[in-house]
């Protein structure tokens, strides 16, 4: 059986910065309109394809008002893709999953949609543990939503035992740790569990695909979908969502990419490309960042110029009001104590050994005790 599988993922309907109407349109013409082509074309197909449609986490961006417009967006993106699903003329219903996300985010509001559990003639489910389900004698999938634990090697072992046709989830892999702590538009939670990407990779016989990191991403058969549109600076990388497809035989796989192209643009602009001279004064550096504004909208602005701090300071509180732009100082002269996080200087001046530093180090981003015993060895043996 040949399986397609469309991965969408980190919605967050609900936030400030984009709008449930403008959501669902950018959703509307370029994933809605995309899966009912590809029902509709299964449907004059002969052998006709098993349809997947995987909501990877982070629907919701904080709890949503149901009076408010960003509810009625969200529960008609999930209508559509129910009446979708029932265009469907063959056997095989499309299968619709949905899986929780980060807690801060999905809270328990995906129970609002488990009523379409019990709707004849549809084959949807809300996922909120990890659990394998056997779709057909040689199709088996993992899921893996967001969940918090003690220990999770433990939590998981009767799951990681054995292989999967595919894997879908949300969360953090080993290789995006750092990245995601940078990331405007998501902050991971502490007691999140962190995935070993070398052992899922070999869970999985074909692709894993993931939802959380906003940034879209890859390694080996790890895909991350990335979030559908974009609403902070420092993601310029295209937006969009995942489709697969693969054949449960023999474990061939495709990934594409598909591009949401309606996705706002939130550009990030040096000061210094716009003027030549070393100095410059503040009403010229206001008409620069002006006209800046003129050409670009939701536009991030980094003051790299030679300005002192009080200088730095006027210029943003000349713009403070202005939703359409951030000005950001970026120059020696401006990072001084009060806007740097000490956190980490220990690090900088290498204040303890590097066995010690690495002991402190993890206590604070992972909250966790390390033997310095075991760190030694670990650095000082062959490699």
């Amino acid at each position: 059986m040949i399986y397609q599988i469309l991965f969408i993922s980190d919605l967050h309907f609900g936030n400030q910065k984009l709008k449930g109407k403008d959501l669902y349109n950018e959703l509307k013409e370029n994933f809605l309109n995309y899966y009912e082509d590809i029902v509709l074309e299964n449907n004059s197909l002969e052998e006709p394809l098993r349809l997947m449609v995987i909501l990877g986490g982070d629907i919701f961006d904080n709890k949503i008002n149901y009076n408010d417009d960003d509810a009625k967006y969200v529960l008609k993106f999930i209508d559509d893709i129910v009446e979708i699903s029932q265009l469907n003329k063959h056997k095989f219903l499309p299968i619709i999953r949905v899986i929780q996300g980060t807690l801060s985010h999905d809270l328990i509001q995906l129970s609002t949609f488990t009523y379409l559990e019990q709707r004849e003639n549809l084959n949807f489910r809300v996922i909120t543990t990890a659990q394998e389900e056997i779709i057909d004698d040689d199709f088996n999938v993992l899921y893996l939503p967001e969940e918090y634990m003690e220990d999770q090697t433990s939590y998981y072992k009767d799951l990681f035992n054995k292989k999967y046709s595919a894997i879908f989830g949300h969360g953090t892999f080993d290789f995006t740790e750092f990245p995601n702590s940078t990331i405007e538009s998501e902050k991971p939670l502490k007691n999140a569990p962190v995935y070993n990407s070398i052992l899922l990779s070999n869970l999985s016989k074909t692709f894993i695909f993931f939802g959380h990191i906003h940034i879209a991403d890859e390694k080996d058969n790890i895909y991350y979908a990335g979030s559908f549109s974009r609403w902070h600076y420092g993601e310029e990388a295209p937006k969009g969502f995942l489709v697969g497809i693969l054949d449960s035989e023999d474990n061939e796989y495709e990934v594409h990419r598909i591009e949401n192209d309606l996705a706002p643009s939130y550009p990030t602009v040096k000061l210094s490309d716009y003027f030549d001279s070393e100095t410059i004064d503040i009403e010229e550096l206001t008409n620069i960042i002006k006209q800046i504004k003129q050409d670009k909208k939701n536009v991030r602005i980094i003051n790299d110029t030679v300005l002192n701090l009080a200088e730095s300071k006027m210029i943003q509180e000349n713009f403070k009001f202005d939703d359409d732009i951030k000005i950001v100082n970026k120059h020696k002269q401006v990072l001084e104590d009060e806007d740097r996080d000490p956190t980490f200087d220990f690090i900088l001046k290498k204040e303890f050994s590097v066995s010690e530093t690495i002991k402190r180090f993890v206590k604070i981003k992972r909250n966790l005790d390390l033997d310095i015993n075991l760190i030694e060895e670990a650095i000082t043996q062959d490699v």
